[in-house]
């Protein structure tokens, strides 16, 4: 009886479990970085997951992770849930960036451009980028 009770609560579990687990893989972004746990700005692994025929907003490209920070965290309540950043070198240095969304369309990317509210920028400071574009970069740079 207690085997056939723990095989029960076993299946149960999966059963239960599954949907839930499945759910989460779809919608909640797990953040590894310092800057992603900080601020819920998704990582670049995030990035990478994306479709390569993706388009994305890049936002600033600052030279360091607390200028990133500092941008996120005044950013991130108008945009919640939608920024994204990554790391890569440059000559002699690591360049920070800050994108915003991933957009199935260069068009979808160049409307979210032209209506671009978020503390100190104007459309004109931002970069309509193609995803294969980010991930070349992320991946010509480790990482957090």
């Amino acid at each position: 009886m207690a085997r056939l009770l723990v095989a029960f609560m076993t299946t149960l579990g999966c059963l239960l479990t599954a949907p839930l687990l499945s759910w989460a893989e779809n919608n909640v972004d797990i953040v590894s970085s310092p800057l992603a746990q900080r601020s819920a700005v998704r990582d670049a692994q995030w990035l990478i997951r994306q479709p390569d025929s993706g388009y994305t907003l890049q936002l600033v490209t600052v030279s360091s992770r607390g200028q990133l920070q500092d941008f996120a965290d005044r950013a991130a309540p108008q945009v919640a849930g939608t920024l994204a950043s990554f790391r890569y070198q440059k000559q002699n240095g690591l360049l920070y960036v800050m994108v915003l969304g991933a957009f199935a369309t260069a068009e979808e990317a160049f409307q979210a451009q032209r209506a671009l509210q978020i503390y100190g920028l104007t459309a004109e400071d931002t970069w309509v980028r193609s995803l294969t574009d980010v991930k070349r970069s992320i991946r010509s740079t480790l990482q957090d």
